[in-house]
């Protein structure tokens, strides 16, 4: 999947932040981290696999392959680089501090671009590229997968898939479009059935995912882009645990 890059290959270096650590990388997902994460890596893709190990051995090798996808590194216009990272910042930061903020809107190459340059993306830089077509987000990945289990060490999960992404009274619903993995799509009968789930819907209510979604008003793909729109800083302030002993006070 390459996806036309506007931008051209300069040879100056590109100024990267830094790195905000593994706490920040959570809460970058309260606007594109941890949440970009699992769309793009899951996508559905993963789960496919998993649910192939039920199938037979024989089914490994066909959805899985030995060899990784080599990504090429996007190419990037400094200046515009910069930009695009300071209000992927700008807006992740507002997301931390409970201020007000304008919503994000990325495209497919936009979010390639945060993956191959922010550190906090560095391992996704290797595993995945992205991009957006009207209203669907199609990720292209690769990964090992060592650590499913014995079945699949020394193997990787080669594919694309393509979703639809909503948020429904709060509760985020992703519903896979199309599915290809190692080159070969799936049979019609199981993708039908991966088209009536919701990929999220067992998603615990504690889990990160769901605290970045919770911070969300609106999440929507169209017209090639993805739009985050913030709930009010109000809304989104971190409720202060009380010290032990001491009562908690009545809300006005």
């Amino acid at each position: 999947m390459n996806e036309t890059s506007p931008y051209q290959d300069y040879s100056q270096p590109v100024p990267r932040p830094e790195s905000t650590g593994s706490s920040g990388k959570w809460l970058l997902g309260c606007s594109l981290g941890c949440l970009l994460s699992l769309l793009i890596l899951g996508g559905g893709v993963f789960f496919v696999v998993i649910k192939a190990k039920d199938l037979a051995s024989g089914a490994v090798n066909h959805f899985t392959s030995e060899t990784p996808v080599a990504f090429d590194q996007p190419e990037a216009d400094p200046a515009r680089l910069e930009t695009l990272l300071a209000k992927f910042e700008a807006f992740a930061k507002a997301m931390r501090d409970g201020t007000e903020t304008e919503p994000l809107e990325v495209t497919g190459d936009d979010i390639n671009l945060i993956i191959s340059h922010h550190p906090d993306w560095e391992e996704l830089s290797t595993r995945a590229r992205v991009a957006i077509v009207d209203d669907r987000l199609s990720a292209e990945i690769s990964i090992p997968m060592d650590d499913v289990g014995d079945l699949f060490k020394g193997r990787y999960l080669n594919g694309v898939a393509s979703i639809r992404l909503s948020l429904r009274n709060g509760k985020l619903e992703g519903h896979i479009q199309d599915v290809s993995v190692a080159g070969k799509p799936l049979p019609a009968s199981f993708l039908t059935q991966l088209r009536a789930e919701n990929l999220f819907k067992d998603s615990p209510r504690d889990s990160k995912l769901n605290a970045a979604v919770d911070q969300l008003e609106e999440l929507k793909i169209e017209n090639g882009r993805l739009r985050l729109v913030p709930k009010p800083a109000a809304e989104r302030k971190p409720k202060q645990t009380p010290v032990e002993g001491t009562p908690e006070k009545p809300e006005s």
